[in-house]
């Protein structure tokens, strides 16, 4: 049976994680975005009533 606890979506906390793209680290180069970001300033339906991990 499945459950949904009304968790809140938490946005990701950008100082607290290193940057997408650290030359250092060469994976990142590949795949760090070449655009700027989209912010949304709502959570998608799928994001609200998707599993949860």
């Amino acid at each position: 049976m499945m459950t949904h606890d009304n968790k809140r979506f938490v946005a990701r906390d950008r100082n607290w994680h290193p940057p997408a793209f650290a030359p250092g680290y060469k994976t990142s180069v590949a795949r760090s975005p070449q655009q700027a970001l989209v912010s949304m300033q709502q959570p998608t339906v799928s994001e609200l009533t998707g599993p949860d991990f």
